[in-house]
C-alpha cells in the first residue's frame, strides 16, 4: 500500500512582490516550513484565521530532517516571527519607488504537547500578500518542492513559475536578486554558474516531484556574459529529455492551466478557481457575484478535461 502524502491538494498562492521579496537571511528549511503555512490559508477570505496548523507528518513530507524535527522546527518559527523581509514597492510605471518591510508570522504560535502539531498566526502586514489575491500571484502545488534541498533550487522554481514563460532571458543581477544571491565571491559569472546556477538547475531536473525541466544557456555581450536565456517545459518532453514518471504531478500540471481563466456562460463572465484532480472536480465563480459559485464533478480526469477544453473562453 502506498503511504499517504499529507501534502496533496495544497497550493501555495501568494503575490509575487512576497514571493520576490529577499529572504537571503533564511535557510531553504525555514522557507519551505513558511510555505507550509502559507498552503492552509484559503486565498480568498477576507481575513486571516486565528491560527494555522501545521503537523510533523506534513514536516516530514516536505522531506526536512526527522532529527531534532521539534526543535529544529521551533528554530525556524523564531525566524520567521522576528526577521522583517524587504519589499520592493513600485509605482504606476513599474519602477521600484521605495522598499517596505513587513512581517510573515507572530510570535505567539503554540506546540501542544504530545500533539505532534504547531500552530502559527500570520503577521497582519501579509493580508494583501495571501488574501483577496486578484492579479500578479504565482501558484503552485506545494508537493513540487518536497526534494528540493538546496535554498536556490526553490527560489529559481518559484521565480520561473511567477514567469509563466517557455522562453525567457533575464539579466545577471536581476537573476541573482532573485535568487537572494549577495556573497562577492559570486560576482564572476563562472562562480555563480558553476556553484548556484547548475547545481540549482540540475536538482530542479532530477526531481521525482518537481515537474519543471529547465535548460540554460549565456548570452554575451562581446566577451562579457550579461543574460542567460531559460527554457522551461513542466510536462512531455524538451529538447530530448523526459520526466520522470509521475501521474498525479503530470495530471495537476496539465490541468492547472486552465486555473483563473474566463469563461463566458449564459452572457455572464466566470473565472475558473480551482482544477481539483484529487475530488476530480472544478469549481468556478460568477466574476460580477461571488456568491454565486459552482462545483462540477466528474468521473475521471479524462472527462474533466475534456469538458475543460470545450469550455468557451473570453
Amino acid at each position: 500500500m502506498q503511504k499517504k502524502n499529507h501534502l496533496h491538494n495544497k497550493y501555495v498562492i501568494q503575490k509575487n512582490e512576497l514571493l520576490y521579496g529577499d529572504t537571503s537571511l533564511f535557510t531553504i528549511d525555514d522557507l519551505k516550513i513558511f510555505r507550509l503555512v502559507i498552503s492552509k490559508v484559503n486565498s480568498q477570505n477576507l481575513l486571516f484565521e486565528d491560527f494555522y496548523e501545521i503537523t510533523n507528518d506534513e514536516l516530514k513530507d516536505l522531506k526536512l530532517k526527522e532529527s531534532h524535527l521539534y526543535q529544529n522546527t521551533l528554530t525556524s518559527l523564531k525566524k520567521l516571527a522576528n526577521i522583517y523581509v524587504p519589499l520592493e514597492v513600485k509605482g504606476e510605471d513599474g519602477k521600484v519607488t521605495s522598499i517596505k518591510e513587513v512581517g510573515l508570522i507572530q510570535n505567539n504560535f503554540e506546540f501542544k504537547k504530545y500533539s505532534r502539531k504547531f500552530y502559527v498566526s500570520f503577521h497582519k502586514d501579509l493580508k494583501k500578500y495571501l488574501l483577496q489575491i486578484k492579479g500578479g500571484f504565482t501558484k503552485y502545488p506545494i508537493i513540487e518542492i518536497t526534494d528540493l534541498d538546496f535554498k536556490y533550487s526553490l527560489k529559481l522554481y518559484e521565480y520561473l513559475r511567477s514567469t509563466n514563460l517557455t522562453v525567457m532571458k533575464v539579466g545577471i543581477e536581476k537573476l541573482k536578486k532573485r535568487l537572494d544571491v549577495k556573497s562577492a565571491s559570486y560576482s564572476v559569472y563562472g562562480n555563480f554558474n558553476n556553484k548556484i546556477l547548475k547545481a540549482a538547475i540540475n536538482q530542479i531536473n532530477n526531481s521525482k516531484t518537481c515537474n519543471m525541466h529547465v535548460e540554460c544557456e549565456p548570452i554575451k555581450d562581446g566577451r562579457k556574459i550579461i543574460q542567460v536565456q531559460f527554457r522551461i517545459t513542466r510536462n512531455g518532453v524538451l529538447t530530448g529529455f523526459k520526466k520522470k514518471e509521475n501521474t498525479y504531478n503530470l495530471d495537476l500540471i496539465k490541468l492547472q492551466k486552465y486555473e483563473n481563466k474566463i469563461i463566458v456562460m449564459e452572457d455572464q463572465s466566470y473565472i475558473i478557481n480551482e482544477v481539483n484532480i484529487d475530488t476530480i472536480s472544478i469549481t468556478i465563480a460568477n466574476k460580477e457575484n461571488k456568491n454565486d459559485v459552482m462545483e462540477k464533478k466528474f468521473g475521471s480526469i479524462d472527462d474533466m478535461e475534456k469538458e475543460l477544453k470545450s469550455l468557451n473562453y473570453e
